[in-house]
C-alpha cells in the first residue's frame, strides 16, 4: 500500500455548478428521439455564439450517472464538417427512454455517435434559479483520507458551503457516497467522470417539485494537482500523488529528510521508498508516529524504537525474526543483534539483498 497523500493538509480545487442551455423553440439536434431528455452544458467556444457555426456534435463515451440509470453523462465536442473547425465543446447529458437498452457501467462505454445540430448557441439560454446553487462557484478542498470534498462557493452575494465524502472507482470515476448539501437544497449521491485534469458529473435535486433548470445542474472540479506528472489527477491517483506522509510530516518525493526516528534519508519514491543512512534501501511508506513500521531489503518488516535516529548513540529497531537491532550511521552497514540466542555478540551487515552474520 502507498503512503497517503494529503492526509493532513487538503488540497486546493475548483468546484462549479453550472446550469443547463436550454434549446429555445424546437430541438435543434437532428437524430435524437422524441422522447430523450437532451441537456447541454457548454464549456468553452472557440467563436463568438453569434458566429458559431457547428453543423455536427461529436459524442464520445457515454455513461450513466449511476449504475442501471437511464440518465447518461459524455464530453462533446462540436465542429463545422465543411470546414473541419472545432467550435464548441462540453458536457452532454441524456434521460433516455426506460426501454432503452444502455450499458450498465458507469466507468467505461464504448458509446460513441455524430448528431447533427440545427442551430448555434445563440438559440440557447441558460437561467440561474433563485432557489438553487446554478451559477456557483469557488474555491473549495478536498482530502484523501479522509476521502472528503469541502464545497465552498459563491455566486452574487450568496454562498454555499458543504462537505461531501467520496471513494474512488478508478482513476477515472468518483462516486459520491452521500447527499451533497448546498444552502439546504439536497442533491443525490454524484458519480464524477475524467476529462483530462478535470471531473464533471450531474447533480439531481431531491426536491419533490423543482423548476426544470433547477432538478439537473453540472458539478465541475477543476484546478486539480498532479503531483507526479502521470496525466491522473491527485484526487484519483492511486500510484501517488508525490507526496509521502512520515508521521506528520509530508515529504516531496526526490526530497531529502533528516527524520528523528529515521535519520537521515534521501531520494524518497512516489511508491515510499528511499535511502538511509541506517538501512540502505527502505520503504516508509507505512510510517506513522504511532504504527513505527518500515521495510528492508536485507531485514524484512522492522519497528522502529522511538530514539533519535540522528543521536551519536545510533538507532534501535526490532524485527519479529531477529529481535532487537542496533546500528549507527558510522557502522558502514554493520548492526548489533539482541536476539533470543545472540546475546548481544552477534552482528549484522546490510548487504545487498541478503543478510549476512557473523559472530
Amino acid at each position: 500500500m502507498a503512503a497517503t497523500a494529503f492526509a493532513n493538509d487538503p488540497a486546493p480545487l475548483q468546484v462549479s455548478i453550472s446550469t443547463f442551455q436550454q434549446p429555445s423553440g424546437a430541438n435543434p439536434f437532428t437524430g435524437f428521439p422524441a422522447a430523450v431528455d437532451a441537456r447541454f452544458a457548454p464549456l468553452f467556444s472557440v467563436v463568438p455564439d453569434s458566429r458559431n457555426d457547428a453543423t455536427h456534435i461529436l459524442i464520445e463515451g457515454l455513461v450513466p450517472i449511476q449504475p442501471g440509470s437511464n440518465t447518461l453523462v459524455s464530453n462533446y465536442s462540436a465542429y463545422n464538417l465543411e470546414t473541419q473547425q472545432l467550435r464548441d465543446g462540453g458536457t452532454l447529458f441524456l434521460t433516455a427512454d426506460p426501454n432503452a437498452q444502455l450499458p450498465s457501467t458507469s466507468v467505461a462505454s464504448p458509446i460513441v455517435g455524430l448528431v447533427r445540430r440545427d442551430a448555434p448557441f445563440s438559440s440557447f439560454t441558460a437561467t440561474n434559479p433563485v432557489a438553487e446553487v446554478g451559477g456557483a462557484s469557488g474555491a473549495s478542498s478536498f482530502s484523501i483520507d479522509p476521502a472528503v470534498i469541502n464545497v465552498n462557493l459563491q455566486r452574487d452575494q450568496q454562498t454555499f458551503t458543504g462537505t461531501v465524502s467520496f471513494e474512488v472507482v478508478d482513476a477515472n470515476t468518483l462516486q459520491m457516497t452521500e447527499d451533497l448539501v448546498l444552502g439546504g437544497f439536497s442533491y443525490r449521491p454524484a458519480t464524477l467522470v475524467r476529462d483530462g485534469l478535470r471531473f464533471y458529473g450531474l447533480l439531481e435535486s431531491r426536491a419533490a417539485q423543482v423548476d426544470y433548470n433547477a432538478s439537473m445542474l453540472v458539478i465541475e472540479l477543476t484546478g486539480l494537482t498532479d503531483s507526479n506528472g502521470d496525466g491522473i489527477p491527485d484526487i484519483s491517483d492511486d500510484s501517488f500523488n508525490g507526496v509521502v506522509v512520515i508521521g506528520d510530516i509530508n515529504l516531496a518525493v526526490g526530497s531529502s529528510l533528516s527524520h528523528p526516528v529515521l535519520g537521515q534519508l534521501v531520494g524518497i519514491t512516489a511508491e515510499g521508498w528511499a535511502g538511509s543512512n541506517f538501512l540502505y534501501n527502505v520503504f516508509v511508506g507505512e510510517f506513522t508516529n504511532t504504527e513505527r513500521w518500515v521495510y528492508s531489503d536485507t531485514t524484512g518488516w522492522l519497528w522502529m524504537a522511538p530514539t533519535a535516529g540522528t543521536a551519536a548513540d545510533g538507532i534501535w529497531s526490532y524485527s519479529p525474526e531477529k529481535g532487537w537491532l542496533h546500528t549507527n550511521s558510522q557502522w558502514q552497514g554493520l548492526f548489533r543483534v539482541f536476539g533470543p540466542t545472540a546475546g548481544g555478540n552477534q552482528f549484522g551487515y546490510f548487504g545487498t539483498g541478503s543478510l549476512v552474520m557473523s559472530q
